[in-house]
């Protein structure tokens, strides 16, 4: 981290600097591929086979890594930070390939991937993930958008943010899952109440505080960027505010306004249609300036389509037992999801901290079909 400080801050021009950045790039490469049965993080996210027969016991650690929920989520980023000291483009896009590489084999609806504990077993549309792999994803892929400047790394953060997070805290944020499933209706007890587990309590703060701090920042040129609409008051360097008005991600549109005159540069997300910014149509998956007047609200709107994905079984392996038929459905960077009658049990465990088990009514419903080629939400 020191070495990148002073990269950041020297543009390079020290030679001592730049030999150590890549001293340590070519000590991290050489402790990967020394494992026996590993790869550096950019090859394995490219052409890893997460289900392979592997060497728990090998001495680098890297087998279990590897396979390893959180290692990976916390890897989304090694490409473009790598990718500041190497200028290789393959860095640079090694994010976009650890996304693909996890919906392939590992995909959950809620734009994370299973991963409970070590990949393993059969993947099905039912199987869980970490907290901490949750929150060590969200700051991942801020890293990855802040770097490579792609509009496509945030929406996958807002779906992550959005769906899977609110999913592994309770609503006051008082408690924790170790694992979440969002498929799974026998998901009660043990690591998948609420209740304060060790290494997802420490690293919650990944979650929502880093999101928030990430919506706006400042581009190369010190242009203010918006990345995301989520509602926010942001104070800049030279005193001026920024605010983001609006309901978003429950809403389709939203406002910018400033105290000042002032140019800022908009995210227009990929999924989105329709998108407007003051009645100007905005280009999606891309950035847009547009200036803003002091104290005069600009009107931001567009449509957030329907889109549905069927799971299929594969012939990867540890796919085969995927049950063919299920349905994803998504508005915008929401997943939609349907609650069944639940009853929670209640007990305190920390003076004032309480366990949650949640589990389902007897008598609840959850099993329904749904007809894609006609419904449609209201």
């Amino acid at each position: 981290a020191g070495i990148q400080w002073s990269l950041d801050r020297n543009g390079g021009s020290n030679a001592t600097t730049r030999a150590l950045h890549d001293l340590l790039i070519k000590e991290a490469d050489a402790v990967m591929a020394a494992a026996k049965n590993g790869s550096a993080w950019e090859a394995w996210f490219r052409t890893g086979d997460p289900f392979a027969p592997f060497d728990d016991s090998e001495p680098t650690g890297t087998s279990h890594l590897i396979r390893h929920g959180v290692d990976i989520g916390e890897a989304f980023k090694v490409g473009p930070l790598k990718w500041r000291a190497s200028n290789a483009t393959d860095d640079l896009n090694n994010t976009k390939a650890a996304i693909e590489w996890a919906d392939a084999w590992l995909g959950m609806p809620d734009g994370m991937y299973f991963g409970d504990e070590e990949v393993g077993g059969q993947h099905s549309p039912s199987r869980g993930t970490e907290t901490c792999s949750v929150v060590e994803t969200a700051y991942a892929l801020r890293a990855a958008y802040e770097i490579t400047g792609e509009a496509a790394h945030f929406d996958r953060l807002e779906r992550v943010v959005f769906n899977a997070l609110p999913a592994a805290l309770w609503p006051d944020a008082t408690a924790n899952v170790y694992h979440h499933a969002s498929n799974q209706i026998e998901t009660g007890a043990d690591q998948y109440a609420y209740d304060l587990y060790y290494c997802c309590t420490a690293n919650v703060h990944q979650g929502w505080p880093k999101f928030v701090a990430g919506l706006v920042g400042l581009a190369e040129d010190d242009t203010p960027v918006v990345a995301g609409l989520a509602p926010s008051t942001t104070v800049l360097p030279d005193g001026t505010t920024l605010d983001v008005g609006g309901a978003y991600p429950f809403a389709d549109d939203a406002t910018l306004a400033s105290d000042r005159n002032l140019t800022v540069r908009l995210r227009v997300p990929c999924w989105v249609e329709n998108f407007t910014a003051d009645g100007v149509p905005l280009a999606p998956c891309g950035f847009a300036d547009v200036a803003l007047v002091e104290n005069v609200s600009m009107p931001i709107s567009w449509t957030a389509p329907l889109e549905t994905r069927q799971w299929r079984p594969s012939d990867r392996d540890g796919q085969a037992a995927i049950t063919p038929g299920a349905i994803e459905v998504f508005r915008g960077p929401l997943t939609l999801a349907l609650r069944p009658e639940t009853a929670v049990n209640e007990t305190n465990i920390y003076g004032t901290i309480k366990r949650r088990e949640v589990m389902l009514e007897e008598d609840a419903t959850w099993n329904y079909a749904l007809d894609v080629a006609s419904f449609e939400v209201s």
